[in-house]
């Protein structure tokens, strides 16, 4: 008697169990179709926030690009490389020769007169040689006109995104710095425009969360913390580029869940030079950081 209460009690247990295990299994699978029903109703970024990205991007990148020449330049100055003294060498023999076929066909009384003129000439050539590092400079009327653009296409963008539930502080502080970066490229500050040009840029990656995406979101922001780490490094604020570093794993990490497994060669890439870029920054050495650095965001924009 004993032994079938116990039999029917086990039974009973036993379809509890399943029960609750059946139960359990339909309100996972239903919350996992809701995710996914959810992704699907995701729209694609309006092309205006699209073509803010790019743009910001691109004044970004025309800065960067005109610094890294003009230190180029002054290296040479300091250093000439074989092939640029091999193009002075040249320069100066086929000078040379022109001025021993001036002299021949001067009267003697005139030799005086072109020996001031030869010093002239000499001193103003390096007069112009110690300028040249000077003369690689922003296309300011370029990016006045791309400013211009991406307070129209905000102007168009706006509106979807309060639509779409954009938080109104990230509106405001977008704006913000949309309205500093303006400024900064019409008094033509080089520096200045640079930052602000990356501040504005680190707004993308909350904005673009919102929708469908090729790349996640979080890349955005990964390139913004590079850029930024660069620019504390170049200003010599080491400890707030170091700051920078855990955000910039963390990105990656959150990341890295949202890309597909044919990603995984361009994952180990990146993966190692992270590590390479922030152990430079935390050894503080900006030109070897600056070069890492440009290697992560080759790589990062590999990344789908």
């Amino acid at each position: 008697m004993l032994y079938k209460i116990i039999k029917k009690a086990a039974c009973l247990i036993l379809v509890i169990l399943f029960s609750i295990q059946a139960s359990g299994c339909g309100i996972f699978s239903k919350k996992s179709d809701e995710n996914t029903q959810k992704a699907d109703q995701l729209k694609n970024p309006p092309k205006s926030l699209v073509s803010m990205e790019e743009k910001t991007e691109e004044i970004v990148s025309q800065i960067e690009e005109v610094k890294k020449n003009r230190k180029k330049q002054e290296r040479e100055l300091i250093q000439p490389s074989k092939a640029e003294l091999e193009k002075n060498d040249q320069a100066q023999d086929q000078e040379s020769d022109q001025k021993q076929d001036q002299k021949e066909n001067k009267d003697q009384s005139k030799d005086q007169e072109a020996n001031k003129q030869d010093k002239g000439q000499e001193q103003g050539d390096q007069e112009k040689q110690v300028s040249q590092a000077k003369q690689i400079l922003v296309n300011w009327n370029e990016l006045e006109a791309s400013i211009e653009q991406i307070h129209k296409m905000w102007n168009s963008y706006e509106p979807a995104a309060i639509q779409e539930g954009i938080l109104d502080d990230l509106i405001t502080s977008f704006e913000e710095d949309l309205n500093l970066l303006t400024e900064a490229i019409l008094s033509r500050d080089e520096d200045k425009t640079l930052k602000e040009a990356n501040s504005l840029y680190s707004h993308y990656s909350s904005f673009l969360n919102a929708y469908k995406h090729r790349q996640p979101p979080d890349i955005k922001q990964m390139k913004y913390l590079t850029r930024q780490a660069i620019i504390y490094g170049q200003e010599d604020k080491w400890e707030d580029a170091k700051v920078l570093m855990p955000a910039l794993k963390k990105a990656w990490e959150n990341s890295k869940l949202r890309m597909s497994e044919k990603n995984n060669e361009l994952i180990k890439k990146i993966d190692a030079i992270i590590n390479d870029f922030s152990f430079l920054i935390d050894a503080e050495k900006i030109n070897l950081a600056q070069i890492k650095g440009d290697i992560l965001l080759s790589n990062l924009d590999e990344v789908e």
